[in-house]
């Protein structure tokens, strides 16, 4: 820890975050975040450079656009 490596002279705040926010109470809390996680923002607003700047959704839809 940088902390204990280093000699401090001056009075400072200290704050460690240690991950608190990524803790779920169940393990059905923790399979809704993961799943809004990827259908929500990773497949429908992160761009894909291997899929031409595209969404995982919008390639999905092309793909099915041109089944019909």
């Amino acid at each position: 820890m940088a902390v204990s490596k280093r000699r401090i002279n001056k009075k400072l705040i200290f704050h460690s975050d240690r991950g608190i926010q990524y803790a779920f109470k169940t393990i059905e809390q923790a399979i809704i975040a993961i799943f809004e996680y990827i259908e929500i923002w990773y497949n429908r607003k992160r761009l894909c450079s291997f899929l031409g700047n595209k969404t995982p959704y919008e390639m999905e839809q092309e793909f099915y656009q041109l089944k019909d």
